[in-house]
């Protein structure tokens, strides 16, 4: 049987990073697409020695530039199978003291990102072909000062489940998986009030990924939340 391929957009941190060393370790070609655009406080973590070929970066917001990388993964390994959007960001605020540009970046980075990763890896994507788009419980639950954020959530469950319906036919199958909190918000600060010892880790968020992955292609798993066991941060 040939390896499954598999894209992981926002390979560089979190969610992303351990889905992208996941998916290797269960014997899936792997292309990390990490952003090349991050600020240096969030420049991508280091990925190990033998991605050192399966790394692409391109800025998320460029439609050119994504789609050249969906290309470039494509042409690698005659196709795409998987896609995972494991993207976003935060500037935790109250919504009338948020910026309309800081608005504006948090709608583009959860939401706009993933749109034009979509777009541009379904004409490589076969039947049996899976999309996995990393949301957050935020996408049903308000959290105050996040209203950003949660807006892109909340946009991003109700993108996912309308291409969803577009892909049937075509057998691509969309998954939205709503984690709770987990240890890569760490990297938008850290309020007194969060108790770390609550938060999901990123790995086990990424096992579920893979887990998902391999449900055969006449099942689709269409949303997942999951949390740490002790409930709500």
């Amino acid at each position: 049987m040939n390896r499954r391929t598999a894209v992981i957009l926002g390979a560089g941190h979190g969610v992303g990073r351990e889905t992208a060393l996941a998916m290797a370790q269960a014997g899936m070609n792997v292309v990390a697409v990490c952003d090349n655009n991050a600020t240096p406080s969030k420049a991508p973590a280091r990925l190990p020695r033998e991605f050192a070929e399966a790394t692409l970066a391109c800025d998320f917001l460029d439609e050119p530039a994504v789609a050249q990388a969906m290309q470039l993964a494509a042409d690698r390994h005659g196709g795409i199978d998987i896609l995972v959007t494991a993207v976003g960001g935060a500037t935790p605020c109250p919504f009338d003291q948020l910026s309309l540009a800081d608005w504006e970046t948090q709608l583009h980075t959860g939401l706009t990102t993933v749109f034009l990763a979509c777009k541009h890896a379904v004409g490589h994507m076969r039947s049996g072909g899976l999309i996995v788009n990393v949301a957050s419980m935020a996408a049903k639950e308000p959290y105050p000062n996040w209203s950003a954020y949660v807006a892109a959530r909340h946009g991003l469950l109700g993108f996912s489940a309308t291409i969803r319906e577009e892909l049937r036919g075509r057998g691509i199958a969309v998954t939205v998986i709503a984690p709770g909190a987990t240890d890569g918000l760490l990297e938008f600060g850290q309020p007194d009030e969060w108790d770390t010892t609550r938060m999901l880790c990123s790995w086990q968020v990424a096992d579920i990924i893979v887990h998902t992955a391999r449900v055969a292609p006449h099942a689709v798993v269409e949303e997942i939340h999951v949390r740490h066991p002790a409930g709500r941060l």
